[in-house]
């Protein structure tokens, strides 16, 4: 994991599984929750500094 990981899910930032263009980011959404959040960035930088 980079920070340019974090840069990507930062991108897909507000993406959710209603977009019609989801399935470029849903490998965004490291919870599986349907949606691109403050928690899925979390989750990134969790992973960069572990």
């Amino acid at each position: 994991m980079s920070i340019g990981d974090l840069a990507i899910v930062a991108a897909a930032y507000g993406k959710a599984s209603t977009d019609a263009d989801w399935d470029q980011y849903k490998n965004a959404d490291l919870n599986n929750d349907g949606k691109v959040d403050v928690t899925d960035l979390a989750i990134m930088a969790r992973r960069i500094f572990e």
